[in-house]
């Protein structure tokens, strides 16, 4: 659903995940533990094992909280629990090292989440970031969103497949169930925008005249190629994949993302994406067989922080999906960062005093993604993966915290910087029920 490569698959998962060493914890599934019995995790080495030595630290902070060592059971897993009653609410990253012989060691990491219902969510939010943002509406109001639109392809059958497989970085039909359609039709769009950019797309729709419920479909980091969202379109829906930097959509090769000025917000290279993404928000409604009146938001990563952004400034949004959300709950990221650079565990955590402690008035807090969560309305569905470091399970949850509409979370356990099959699934049958 959240197709953020134009590039082949491959089945192998993103690091630090290892075939090697696998954690579950019983009786906790989610790796979500309330209140009561201090979390356990059991740690299943794939080699025989001697002795495991474990830390324990906030998530994303390096210097340990409490550490120790443990002897193998009898089927070469070793049970770690962790000292829940001295353990403030939040996330905490469980890291391992274990002894194959004298001079063999493997390591491996899991994060889990203690009480996480009860984590302060402390945004650090500027005065006038409404205001800010509702001027570089008006700056969008001015450029009609008049999309020109010719078509490009139709694949048929495996055809979707085969694309899919070669050239959208996923499996072959992993969603068989919720395939509707067997023919496809692409289009190639252009959309004037922000600063004279002209915002390349791929739109792919059922064959037929529609209307058709309605994706945006919005890209991870970097200045890439975009693939043609043609699962979407066999799903049913009418989707298009924006190339949010203004340059072509299938371009050999790319510059290097804007790099971020001094000069305040409008100068980091991330504004202007945003307007992009908006633009296109506003000219997907216009595409033949789109239905304005189902319209959806969705991507993974930075398109994660962009569904945040769309579906709180688009009142046309009618639900929205963000995947490993990346750019987001900016003050505790700064806080983690601070605590790295000194060596330091941050024993007491994230909490009133270390917000105060951040720069009151940083630019990039006008595009942070928790400043963006109290203004959705649509229904929203989450997911974070525990161990990915690039869009920390934190962060994730603290944007989720502060939506005030509808609004689910599915974790991730053991899951890093990644693509899901099983959430995508799920967020299939989601979306179906919420744009009807």
């Amino acid at each position: 659903m959240n197709v953020n490569l134009a590039a082949p698959y491959a089945p192998k998962p993103s690091a630090p995940r290892s075939p090697d060493l696998s954690f579950y914890a019983p009786g906790c599934d989610d790796f979500l533990f309330s209140a009561g019995a201090s979390p356990r995790i059991v740690c299943l080495p794939y080699l025989r094992a001697l002795s495991l030595e474990w830390t324990l630290s906030h998530n994303m902070v390096k210097t340990p909280l409490f550490s120790g060592r443990k002897l193998p059971r009898f089927d070469n897993s070793f049970l770690i629990e962790a000292p829940g009653p001295h353990l403030a609410p939040g996330f905490y990253d469980l890291r391992v090292k274990v002894q194959l012989t004298d001079t063999q060691f493997m390591e491996g990491t899991t994060t889990f989440g203690w009480r996480v219902e009860e984590m302060p969510v402390l945004p650090r939010r500027p005065a006038d970031v409404d205001a800010f943002w509702q001027a570089a509406l008006k700056k969008i109001d001015a450029i009609p969103a008049e999309p020109e639109c010719v078509h490009a392809f139709t694949l048929r059958g495996k055809e979707i497949d085969a694309y899919n497989l070669a050239s959208a970085c996923l499996p072959e039909n992993y969603d068989p169930e919720g395939c509707r359609f067997e023919e496809v039709e692409v289009y190639r769009v252009r959309v004037a925008s922000y600063a004279g950019k002209i915002v390349e797309a791929w739109y792919a729709k059922p064959a037929g005249a529609g209307p058709f419920p309605t994706i945006l479909v919005l890209p991870g980091a970097g200045n890439n190629a975009r693939p043609a969202p043609v699962e979407h379109a066999r799903h049913g829906y009418a989707a298009m994949d924006v190339q949010v930097h203004g340059f072509p959509v299938d371009a050999k090769e790319y510059p290097q993302p804007v790099a971020d000025g001094t000069d305040g917000p409008e100068s980091l290279g991330h504004y202007s994406l945003y307007l992009n993404a908006l633009q296109a928000a506003r000219a997907l409604r216009r595409l033949p067989g789109a239905d304005p009146e189902k319209i959806a938001v969705l991507g993974g990563s930075q398109g994660g922080r962009l569904t945040f952004m769309v579906a709180a400034l688009d009142p046309a949004v009618k639900a929205a999906i963000a995947a490993i959300t990346h750019y987001a709950y900016l003050p505790w990221l700064h806080w983690t960062e601070r605590m790295n650079a000194n060596g330091l565990p941050g024993a007491e955590g994230f909490g009133y005093d270390a917000l105060e402690s951040c720069e009151p008035a940083r630019a990039d807090s006008y595009l942070d993604v928790l400043n963006f969560a109290p203004l959705v309305r649509a229904p929203m569905l989450l997911n974070a993966g525990l161990i990915d470091a690039t869009s920390p399970a934190t962060a994730i949850f603290a944007a989720y915290r502060l939506l005030a509409g509808e609004k689910e979370i599915v974790p991730l356990p053991n899951t890093s910087h990644d693509w899901s099959p099983a959430f995508d699934c799920y967020a299939w049958r989601w979306l179906r029920e919420k744009l009807a």
